[in-house]
């Protein structure tokens, strides 16, 4: 796993999306059912990865469209992988999430996010030889699961002051952990079967099966004619949202999480939970209110809770990366004292050989060179020596 400055460019950017994406997801499902919402949203994310994929191919159109071609050539099971990961990340998740916003607000579904790291580091220390489970990573998700567990607690105690009581904000926090946790998953399974895919088609295709499987859940779920009273009723405001995050959300941040995975790994692409978790917070608080009411204690252990998240990525990415620069260094300086021992004790040499009498030193010169010119295979000139 190594940063670069365009996996860092990549990182914030996704950040910035995934965290408005939530908050735009509050605002659709005004309109909508939580079911037809994330249709719509991976019908456009779908969309804008076609009209991805046309533009590419009037740039380069022989090259790029046999690379079209080779991953529909290269065999059905590739194929189900793609869309396995696409289903596990897009789909199937936000799905879920949808249906936990019922109950909860899109604060405690950015905090939740991490969770989504903790199951793709387990995950990936089984099925991924060369991101096993080390002791930064215990620290980074220790940290994270603060940051989801204490900014809970305020959610908790105002269980009772709604319609949905107690239980319902538990179906809530459960659906989320569940659809969290599948994110995390789907990092493993797309760099453990999918690593060197297209970052256009994979997006693609998950986007479009995501799509189908969203509506047929809306179908069973909504029913026919409520999914048409409520697209007849929705005035042009209600498009807005599921096209806005359709287009960003899904199907440009669905490039960047592949190119994230392609490159820093399964564990490495799934912390940008903790950016979006940043921006989430910042917008519900700011625009949604979704502090209001709170005690100044409760405040207060909600900031503590965002402090740990931020401590769990510098522990991830900025500890290592400390300790491979000291490591580095420290050789770097062994090696140096250890050229200038040997120097300092070659010119000491040199200047014993210029103080000796001519005589011993035209002995030892020649000792030298007796010694320089021995051959296995001519033993006898150590015995002459």
């Amino acid at each position: 796993m190594k940063c670069t400055v365009s996996t860092a460019i990549v990182f914030v950017f996704l950040s910035l999306i995934y965290g408005s994406a939530f908050a735009g997801n509050t605002q659709g499902l005004k309109y909508f059912n939580p079911s037809l919402y994330i249709a719509f949203r991976m019908l456009f994310g779908c969309v804008i990865c076609v009209i991805i994929l046309l533009f590419r191919l009037t740039l380069n159109p022989k090259e790029y469209m046999q690379v079209v071609q080779a991953h529909f050539r290269s065999g059905f099971i590739n194929i189900i992988w793609v869309i396995i990961g696409g289903l596990l990340f897009h789909g199937v998740p936000q799905c879920i999430i949808a249906f936990a916003q019922k109950w909860v607000n899109s604060a405690s579904v950015q905090l939740a996010q991490p969770i989504s790291t903790c199951a793709g580091a387990i995950s990936a220390h089984f099925f991924i030889p060369e991101e096993r489970f080390t002791i930064t990573k215990f620290i980074s998700l220790v940290f994270a699961l603060l940051g989801v567990a204490l900014p809970a607690i305020p959610q908790f105690r105002r269980s009772g002051d709604g319609d949905q009581g107690a239980g319902g904000m538990a179906i809530g926090f459960v659906l989320l952990i569940v659809g969290t946790m599948c994110f995390g998953f789907a990092g493993t399974i797309m760099k453990l079967k999918t690593p060197n895919v297209d970052i256009t088609v994979a997006t693609m295709i998950q986007t479009a099966a995501s799509a189908v499987i969203c509506f047929i859940v809306s179908l069973a779920w909504d029913q026919p004619e409520l999914i048409k009273k409520q697209c007849s009723l929705a005035p042009p405001i209600a498009w807005i949202w599921p096209v806005i995050v359709g287009i960003l959300g899904t199907g440009v941040a669905g490039h960047g999480f592949t190119y994230l995975v392609q490159n820093l790994g399964a564990t490495g692409a799934s912390f940008i939970t903790i950016g979006q978790v940043t921006v989430g917070v910042i917008l519900g608080v700011a625009a949604l209110g979704d502090w209001n009411g709170y005690l100044w204690w409760e405040i207060l252990i909600s900031v503590f809770g965002l402090l740990c998240l931020v401590a769990s990525i510098a522990v991830e990415f900025a500890l290592p990366m400390a300790l491979t620069r000291k490591f580095t260094n420290s050789s770097d300086k062994d090696t140096k004292n250890t050229s200038t021992k040997a120097s300092v004790e070659e010119n000491e040499r040199e200047m014993e050989l210029e103080d000796m009498p001519n005589s011993l030193k035209s002995n030892d010169e020649k000792i030298i060179h007796r010694i320089e010119g021995y051959d296995d295979k001519e033993p006898a000139k150590i015995e002459e020596l």
